[in-house]
């Protein structure tokens, strides 16, 4: 009688491997069993090869000793069909980076809003008595690409 275990896997080769060694099976013996050599089994349960989904119905899954409608069998189908798409569509991007472009726009509308304070410092120093040391000061230490150039402001190269 034939003890049922579910084997739980993430990825094709996970289960591979796990239904080999189930099945009291060595990458050798397993090779010979489907007409494969010992490195392509390796190189399967390494996830560095993708599997054919009809050989593995032919030749794995007898050489498993799996019923072709089990669990296991159906779990390894479905491995295979996942690893096959993850190759063709290769890896997942990365998630939007959102928290880093909300500090870059939070920075840069800071910095205008300096900007506009300070050009108001010296808009209004200029109207009847010298800008504040303050405020030239931080005219110059604003960015280049924040100025208001054109106007009849100094700017500093």
């Amino acid at each position: 009688m034939k003890i049922m275990m579910t084997i739980y896997a993430t990825t094709f080769g996970e289960m591979l491997r796990a239904l080999r060694l189930h099945a009291n099976l060595t990458q050798s013996e397993l090779g010979q069993a489907t007409g494969y050599s010992p490195a392509l089994i390796s190189r399967l349960e390494s996830n560095a090869r993708c599997p054919d989904i009809d050989m593995l119905y032919q030749r794995f899954v007898p050489a498993l000793q799996l019923e072709v409608d089990s669990t296991d069998a159906q779990r390894l189908i479905a491995l295979a069909h996942q690893h096959r798409l993850a190759q063709v569509m290769g890896p997942p991007p990365p998630p939007p980076r959102a928290e880093l472009s909300t500090a870059i726009m939070l920075m840069l509308v800071l910095k205008v809003r300096e900007s506009d304070r300070i050009w108001q410092e010296y808009k209004r120093g200029t109207a009847g008595r010298a800008p504040t040391t303050h405020a030239k000061q931080a005219t110059n230490a604003v960015p280049i690409n924040l100025r208001r150039v054109g106007c009849d402001a100094p700017v500093c190269w």
